[in-house]
């Protein structure tokens, strides 16, 4: 499983073309868990996102890969 996070701003609703990203960091070690049914993935964001938009795209062990959009204040 990996997990990458878009390294270049994609336009909001537009949803202009994204690169391959890059690995994100996880913050202190935490990983991939699964607690009650749901899992949680803990990353560091990095200080120069804010004001931006990012995806965040998570590819499984299937090759399938899901994505998430976030807005950085």
């Amino acid at each position: 499983m990996t997990f990458r996070m878009a390294d270049q701003i994609f336009a909001g609703a537009t949803g202009a073309p994204l690169d391959a990203g890059q690995p994100t960091m996880t913050a202190g070690g935490s990983g991939l868990q699964y607690l009650d049914g749901v899992y949680a993935y803990v990353w560091k964001t990095d200080k120069t996102w804010a004001g931006t938009c990012r995806e965040l795209r998570v590819t499984l062990v299937d090759g399938s890969t899901h994505t998430a959009d976030f807005q950085f204040k």
